[in-house]
């Protein structure tokens, strides 16, 4: 009986927000000794500017929150995709004449200095400013005991957001939710916090193909250590495939059209998924400058033409291993609840948050 009491008391209720390029989704998420979503919900929203973006994807978020309004939550967290924050990773590097004690604290501290002398941008917010790895005397070092040393290096991943897409955000969310406290977060750091756990390997990329939008985060030892976007996303597949290209690219992902359909919607779409692989290319071959280029890379995407993107990265010139990161593989780690489905993103954010919780690091503002 005491076991039932501290399982149930060490659960933790969240509700998760996750706001793409084109679609904002909710879900609750159980934290315990194991992870579980339910209520799963996504709503797709459009706008042809910035302001109309703005627009359509908190007038999506106000009816996708009203159910969850009557269950109430006492914590959200707000996760972030393209085009939604600004985010960068740099090195922060201090030295002294003498060696001298460097632990856990000391780091926070100078991640903290960091923040007072480069507050964010004018109409921009702070969100994220996470020490991804440190390194004394040049070897990098998780630092669970303190150490000695003359040198400190910090790889650091800040992100901002516009200030008027969190405060539309904190307006949407207090309507039906008005005693929860709001966490924010970005897609990149909470997509690389999950995945290096989860897939058990130091070096890898994540290529979160979104709406019009490829977002590329490369990871070594661990650390997110380089990021990019482009601006292709599976939008401009979908478009060239023609009517009804979503529906299409899924046909032919599962190999369902006939061998001309097949033919003809290949011709389409190729120009588009070249030019997308030769960026794609082009950004990791980048970030040869920093660190060798990761072999595998882990697509996350809604889209109907994941298998083809998928199949496409893995013929491309640098002969990497690509994998999309579906049910199959998320169901090692979240179990479903009621009303749920392996929404790919949120998923990824309960098993961060679970992460978080059970290490006691807290990587948002």
């Amino acid at each position: 009986m005491t076991d039932k009491k501290n399982a149930h008391k060490n659960k933790k209720d969240i509700l998760i927000i996750d706001v793409r390029g084109a679609s904002v989704a909710a879900a609750y998420a159980t934290l315990g000794n194991t992870v579980e979503i339910s209520r799963v919900m996504r709503a797709n929203f459009v706008g042809a500017d910035a302001q109309g973006l703005v627009a359509g994807m908190t007038a999506a978020l106000e009816a996708l929150l009203t159910p969850y309004a009557a269950l109430g939550a006492a914590r959200v967290h707000v996760v972030l995709g393209t085009p939604w924050h600004h985010a960068k990773i740099r090195t922060i590097q201090s030295t002294s004449d003498k060696s001298a004690p460097i632990t856990a604290h000391t780091v926070a501290e100078r991640v903290q200095n960091y923040k007072n002398e480069a507050p964010p941008a004018p109409g921009r917010t702070d969100i994220e400013a996470a020490a991804f790895e440190t390194s004394v005397n040049d070897y990098p070092t998780a630092l669970t005991h303190g150490v000695s040393g003359t040198s400190l290096g910090i790889n650091l991943y800040e992100s901002e957001a516009d200030t008027t897409t969190t405060e539309a955000l904190t307006r949407t969310i207090g309507k039906h939710l008005p005693h929860a406290a709001v966490v924010w977060h970005t897609f990149p750091l909470v997509a690389a916090g999950a995945l290096r756990v989860m897939t058990q390997e130091s070096a890898f990329a994540i290529a979160d193909f979104d709406a019009d939008v490829t977002d590329i985060t490369v990871i070594e030892r661990g650390a997110a250590v380089y990021r990019a976007s482009f601006p292709t996303g599976y939008r401009a597949v979908e478009s060239a495939a023609g009517t009804d290209g979503a529906t299409r690219l899924a046909l032919l992902g599962r190999g369902e059209l006939s061998s001309e359909e097949s033919g003809a919607t290949r011709a389409a779409i190729t120009p588009v998924i070249e030019a997308w692989l030769k960026d794609l290319t082009d950004t990791l071959v980048a970030s040869a400058d920093l660190i060798p280029i990761p072999r595998t890379v882990y697509l996350v995407t809604e889209s109907a033409a994941r298998d083809i993107m998928v199949e496409s990265t893995c013929q491309g010139s640098l002969g990497l291993s690509c994998s999309a990161i579906e049910a199959p593989f998320i169901q090692k780690w979240v179990t479903l609840g009621e009303a749920a489905t392996y929404d790919v993103p949120l998923s990824l954010a309960a098993v961060f948050f679970h992460i978080e919780a059970a290490q006691g690091v807290i990587y948002s503002s």
